[in-house]
């Protein structure tokens, strides 16, 4: 019993590391083109701690599940979540999301500058975003055509 929860616990944590790293491309998106000021890191620093993130978490998906054929519907998977997610804030529309907002977080008026210039960028995330969800069904794919050792 404890090693089912010790492999689920390693499982969501190794998913959430990759998940992790697909999210810091979207600061590295915000500092390239110099709309964003950037203090603390590089926007090549933050592509690398990106990298870094994703490709512990497909190590660590792999070492946890001991299976290729589950490891690519896991990423399959946490690469759809973000760009469907993505995709369908930009289908609703700015003031949804906007209000949405200014119900649920609670300092939204620090936060609004930042959405408009994600507004300002939206092509470039639309791209990042349809990137993900066909990744993402690419893996999936493939995680359904992998063979696995008998």
């Amino acid at each position: 019993m404890f090693e089912f929860l010790k492999k689920y616990v390693y499982s969501r944590f190794f998913n959430f590391v990759y998940l992790l790293g697909l999210t810091f491309i979207i600061p590295f998106l915000f500092t390239t083109g110099g709309v964003v000021e950037v203090k603390y890191m590089k926007p090549s620093v933050i592509l690398v701690v990106a990298l870094f993130f994703i490709i512990a978490g497909i190590v660590g998906m792999y070492h946890t599940k001991k299976s290729w054929r589950q490891t690519f519907f896991s990423i399959g998977l946490w690469t759809l979540i973000p760009g469907t997610v993505s995709l369908l804030l930009f289908l609703f529309g700015k003031m949804a999301v906007f209000s949405f907002l200014e119900k649920v977080v609670v300092n939204f008026d620090q936060l609004k500058p930042l959405l408009d210039i994600y507004l300002l960028r939206l092509p470039r995330f639309m791209i990042l975003s349809s990137f993900y969800v066909l990744l993402g069904g690419i893996f999936l794919f493939i995680g359904g055509r992998v063979k696995e050792k008998v």
